[in-house]
């Protein structure tokens, strides 16, 4: 973890094309880092209110069928705490990998002032009928939750530099996500668990719009994405309700 936040930093430092990072939705690994390097504080603080690392909601993601309803909520609470300290809350309910969600998740992030989910496990694809829908929880509270692909978080992760290899790979995350799409954007995630940033990335970025005639690639972050989502996807959305405790990924 020392030597991801040491490597992002020098990227960012380094090529001011590199626009986003973010640190999986957590701000823990920002108290685990700065044990190490507290003199960092203020460049991570730069970066961070800049909106090129991007942190919170949570303090750690949680378990949520482990731990109590009040524990989720403190959760929230000190994640935002400390993100606001370090200039900007990532508004984005992101939490890819817990082995299910809670039926109330949708009234607790709309509580934090958070309308929308980003996640994998818990619910099978044919119930979602698509990467979006809708999530309402028990008290009538609806979410916009987009559903991850069958891959999980990591559909664009260690991309090589050789483009033509790097257009195989994308094409194949793709076409996947077309086949249950319901707006016009689709989510690259280029990352998975602590792998470190890709300095390559906004040159291949550049390189693989080229390749393709109608899709543009763009890095960017979770916000960005859930916008344009909102504004391109189809109207009707399938709605579910209740809690999510499949065990298909």
């Amino acid at each position: 973890m020392i030597n991801l936040v040491d490597n992002l930093i020098d990227i960012l430092e380094k090529d001011k094309t590199f626009s986003d990072f973010t640190l999986d939705g957590q701000t823990i690994v920002l108290e685990d880092y700065l044990e190490v390097h507290p003199e960092r504080r203020g460049i991570l603080k730069k970066y961070i209110t800049e909106g090129r690392i991007h942190v919170g909601p949570w303090y750690i993601l949680p378990d949520e069928f482990l731990v109590s309803a009040e524990s989720i909520v403190r959760n929230l609470l000190l994640g935002h705490k400390i993100a606001s300290e370090f200039g900007r809350v990532m508004k984005i309910g992101y939490i890819p990998d817990p082995f299910g969600h809670i039926s109330q998740m949708p009234q607790i992030l709309k509580e934090f002032g958070i309308d929308n989910i980003i996640f994998w496990r818990g619910i099978e694809y044919d119930q979602t009928q698509g990467n979006e829908f809708i999530w309402q929880g028990p008290d009538g509270t609806d979410l916009f939750a987009v559903h991850l692909p069958k891959v999980g978080y990591c559909n664009a992760m260690s991309l090589p530099e050789d483009v033509d290899q790097a257009y195989k790979l994308i094409k194949e995350a793709i076409d996947d996500l077309l086949s249950r799409e319901t707006s016009k954007s689709l989510l690259l995630l280029n990352g998975v668990d602590h792998l470190q940033a890709q300095p390559h990335i906004p040159r291949l970025a550049k390189e693989l719009n080229k390749r393709f005639s109608d899709i543009k690639i763009k890095q960017g972050n979770l916000k960005e994405y859930i916008d344009y989502v909102k504004e391109t996807v189809k109207p009707n959305l399938n709605k579910v309700a209740g809690e999510f405790r499949s065990g298909k990924d």
